[in-house]
């Protein structure tokens, strides 16, 4: 799903998007002329890999984002920005984001965070 920066409003808009089991609620509003802010809660469940053995696991998600979106570039003084070029909040990419957040740490299996072995298993 995607919104134009244009028809964002400076009244908060509640938004909601489900994305491969991912499902995200909040509200949306315009805070300057290149500016929109996203207050939302992501909850669901994604499948990740343990990092050690391979193990499929799932992982719950309940993350509250409060975002600063921009449809221009913002350059380096604000890296907690993230920039929309084509002028559109792109609700997809939002969600893929924070689910490769999670992936990019650390995961183990139930049975791997008890495990007392020091290297990793091949797989």
């Amino acid at each position: 799903m995607k919104i134009a920066f244009h028809k964002i409003s400076r009244r908060p808009v509640e938004i909601e998007h489900t994305l491969n089991g991912c499902h995200l609620k909040g509200d949306i509003k315009r805070v300057s002329a290149h500016e929109v802010e996203l207050n939302a809660t992501l909850n669901g469940v994604t499948q990740l890999y343990c990092d050690r053995c391979g193990k499929s696991i799932d992982r719950d998600i309940n993350t509250k984002l409060q975002l600063k979106l921009s449809d221009r570039a913002v350059g380096m003084d604000d890296l907690d920005t993230i920039e929309f070029a084509d002028g559109f909040v792109d609700f997809d990419y939002l969600i893929d984001s924070e689910i490769n957040l999670l992936s990019a740490g650390y995961n183990y299996c139930s049975e791997c965070k008890s495990s007392s072995d020091e290297l990793d298993i091949e797989y």
